[in-house]
């Protein structure tokens, strides 16, 4: 179990420049009350009916705030507020790329996940996650102008975990879980040339894709912190930290 968790903690670190909020074990926390907090990275493929989004990726940087309430012995509600920014690179509208960002936003999740076996060492639940973004990111370069608007994601999906308790040591459990799960991505991309002849259009973008995978490691230390890293795979590979504190 040790050289499985020290495997897993290397793969995460490698990639633990991209991350999308993550899910987290099935098992809740054993507190009512915990608040988080936590950095995000993420990339995504999105496509469209209108031209400029086959090489697209949109890339965002974030940080949250969570608030997870326990519902019952195994099942967990959280609330999650974060800003994250916005960037759209190999956008080809016409026949020029662009590469365009915004600042941060402000969004919105909700979650809920639920362990519906638990065998001590081992265990299986699901969860369901979904996201809004408040706000409309846009940015213009030359004569094109992009907006993108009414950003959402919905994500459902089952996890296995397994748990490790050192006898001795800095970390009193150590968590790792992983498994699949569908996801739903979408917004609103207007596009805008000041060219008579250039492309404007208003069309829905979706994220490419609607099944992935994911895995992570969360430990829990002496004096009440938790800390997690997550890593998951959709059309490009996200990770990410959360630490949390129960008092």
């Amino acid at each position: 179990m040790r050289k499985a968790l020290i495997c897993a903690a290397m793969f995460l670190a490698a990639g633990s420049i991209s991350f999308a909020g993550e899910f987290g074990p099935p098992e809740p926390f054993d507190k009512t009350l915990v608040p988080s907090v936590g950095y995000t990275y993420s990339q995504a493929e999105y496509t469209s009916s209108r031209p400029g989004w086959e090489d697209a990726t949109i890339t965002q940087h974030g940080v949250f705030l969570q608030a997870s309430l326990l519902l019952s012995d195994d099942s967990e509600g959280y609330l999650r507020i974060g800003a994250a920014d916005w960037e759209v690179s190999g956008f080809r509208p016409e026949r020029t790329e662009y590469d365009l960002r915004d600042s941060a936003n402000l969004y919105t999740s909700l979650g809920y996940k639920r362990l519906f076996y638990d065998a001590d060492w081992w265990g299986l639940g699901s969860f369901v996650q979904g996201s809004y973004y408040t706000s409309q990111y846009r940015d213009s370069e030359d004569d094109v102008r992009l907006s993108v608007e009414d950003l959402w994601d919905v994500n459902f999906g089952m996890a296995a975990q397994s748990k490790w308790r050192p006898r001795r040591g800095l970390i009193d459990e150590a968590i790792l879980y992983g498994g699949p799960f569908y996801y739903f991505a979408s917004a609103k991309a207007i596009v805008d040339s000041e060219d008579e002849e250039g492309v404007s259009y208003s069309t829905n973008i979706d994220e490419d894709g609607n099944l992935g995978g994911f895995l992570g490691i969360r430990v829990r230390m002496p004096g009440g912190m938790y800390a997690g890293v997550e890593g998951r795979y959709k059309t490009r590979f996200s990770a990410g930290v959360m630490l949390s504190m129960f008092f």
